[in-house]
């Protein structure tokens, strides 16, 4: 409780649930970042998008559901498992 890393942790959970600070928040950029996860994936759930198409689809995602300006091919899907669903779809993660 007494390490900074962990107080500002703290601290940007409360400002996500009274909905202040919210374009510096980093919990408000992992939910960004499960949204468009599960949007890529939704539209894509059987055959994937491809390994070069998935990071253009991501990046247009997290431009036109937040705020901020976000660099293109910095942001991935965060989460080995959403990378292979999203690249390859659903029946290749199954298999993997």
């Amino acid at each position: 409780m007494f390490s900074p890393a962990l107080k500002n942790r703290i601290n940007e959970i409360s400002d996500f649930l009274v909905q202040t600070n919210l374009k510096e928040n980093t919990v408000n950029q992992r939910q960004l970042i499960l949204t468009c996860n599960l949007e890529v994936l939704k539209e894509h759930l059987w055959l994937g998008t491809s390994t070069n198409k998935a990071q253009i689809l991501l990046d247009d995602c997290y431009q036109s559901n937040s705020e901020l300006v976000f660099e293109k091919g910095k942001y991935n899907s965060h989460n080995q498992y959403f990378t292979i669903a999203i690249n390859y779809g659903i029946l290749l993660y199954l298999a993997f």
